[in-house]
């Protein structure tokens, strides 16, 4: 579950908090937002912390990828969480290829 996830995610999300560096793109926020809490807090920091320093194995609160449709456009980017985005597809009746397309989030992957 921690694949990915490293000190430069640490620092991005710091600097977020603190406003030095926002971060502005919809798909990073949603990997920041590590306890499904809807918004980035110190808890989010913490939790990445406890994953990297090996004392957690997974965060316990998201699943370790999200997905979002990949045709989707976020209506508020800053504030992805308030959104209503596919993350699944039902296919039916196939007859031949279907073309499904998804953004792959990894939880605490901000950078």
């Amino acid at each position: 579950a921690s694949e990915g996830v490293s000190t430069q995610d640490i620092i991005a999300l710091q600097k977020h908090i603190l406003g030095i560096k926002p971060i502005q793109n919809p798909y990073q926020l949603l990997a920041a937002d590590v306890d499904n809490s809807g918004s980035i807090t110190a808890l989010d920091l913490v939790l990445m912390r406890r994953l990297i320093l090996g004392l957690d194995t997974r965060f316990k609160a998201v699943p370790s990828w999200r997905f979002v449709d990949a045709g989707y456009v976020f209506k508020t980017p800053r504030s992805p969480w308030k959104e209503a985005y596919a993350t699944s597809v039902r296919l039916s009746n196939l007859a031949g290829r279907a073309k499904v397309r998804f953004v792959a989030v990894k939880m605490g992957d901000v950078e």
